[in-house]
């Protein structure tokens, strides 16, 4: 039992002692040939008082209500690779590659209202830029502004190294979520550039429902601009270069790109210019159904002040009962 009054208790506890006071004062000056009736009446009044006091001061019961969150059952993690070889301009006819990132984020997006997204943005080491929302203009706009990395700063490519971070990511979403629908996006050229075997992404698809890999470059390829890190890049920056001093040439390699997407047991799919084509029908196969996700639990007030009404109603008819005659007889 709690208490939850209308007014400051002090304030309450005084208009019952005032009460009382008129009350008592009442019943003492009672006259002696009608003392009975009106004493009674009197007494009737101090019950309705502190009746009163005790309805305003609110007693309550409490209970715990778990407070849900509505949600989707949809939770799509983005693996997107942002190398330098992502610049190379051989996407829709000489486009650097990430414009067909963002074209196609934007596709996904559109094509799935109400999921949850997160990035997950990889060079030469992999950080999750945005976490799990809602907010889809907050993921267009992230796809807006995404870069290659600064050229200068670049270690080279290989596809598995947002690996560890992908699987920390997605088993923190299913403690959190374990009754969501888990898919990965990976968007990325798949060129290596180191000799080490990649590891393997098997470990992965115990943890999704679904996904999609999709690849971006062509067999001949493209050259790269470097890049500053400047807000807005250079159209005309110098090219990158490889070892004998010539523009370096970025050339997609599917056959790894491929194989992760069977590791994974999701689809490859071969992204060459921005019509949505096979993305939007792999997108339209994913139901966005709307859940509800355990928050905090909130507590809950039930006011329990029936009894002091009661009272209040059965002191009520006393003093009507014993007012009723009187008032006649005048």
């Amino acid at each position: 039992m709690t208490w939850r009054p209308l007014l400051p208790g002090a304030v309450l506890v005084l208009l019952g002692l005032v009460g009382t006071g008129v009350c008592v004062l009442g019943w003492w000056r009672a006259q002696p040939h009608r003392g009975a009736a009106v004493r009674v009446g009197w007494a009737a009044r101090l019950v309705m008082v502190w009746a009163l006091v005790v309805v305003a001061a609110q007693p309550s019961s409490s209970t715990q209500d778990p407070v849900g969150t509505p949600s989707a059952n949809v939770d799509v993690l983005v693996v997107v690779d942002r190398t330098g070889s992502m610049a190379a301009q051989d996407w829709d006819g000489g486009k650097p590659r990430l414009d067909g990132v963002r074209a196609d984020l934007t596709t996904l997006v559109d094509a799935l209202p109400g999921a949850r997204w997160s990035v997950l943005a990889w060079d030469s080491q992999a950080v999750q830029t945005l976490p799990f929302t809602t907010d889809a203009h907050a993921v267009t706009s992230w796809a807006a502004t995404v870069r290659q990395e600064i050229s200068d700063y670049s270690s080279g490519s290989q596809i598995d190294r947002p690996l560890d971070k992908m699987t920390q990511i997605l088993r923190d979403d299913a403690k959190r979520r374990p009754s969501a629908h888990r898919y990965v996006v990976m968007m990325s050229d798949g060129e290596p550039t180191a000799d080490t075997p990649i590891t393997s992404f098997a470990t992965v698809s115990k943890d999704l429902y679904g996904g999609v890999v999709l690849g971006y470059g062509t067999t001949g390829g493209g050259r790269m601009r470097s890049y500053d890190g400047s807000v807005d890049p250079d159209p005309n920056a110098p090219w990158i270069l490889d070892q004998s001093g010539q523009p370096a040439v970025s050339r997609i390699d599917e056959s790894v790109l491929t194989t992760v997407a069977g590791q994974m047991h999701v689809p490859y799919l071969h992204r060459t210019s921005p019509a949505p084509g096979d993305l939007t029908a792999w997108a339209k196969k994913i139901d966005v159904e709307p859940m509800t996700v355990p928050g905090r639990s909130s507590t809950v007030f039930l006011a329990q002040t029936w009894p002091a009404a009661f009272v209040l109603g059965l002191a009520l008819a006393v003093e009507t009962a014993l007012t009723v005659p009187r008032r006649r007889s005048r």
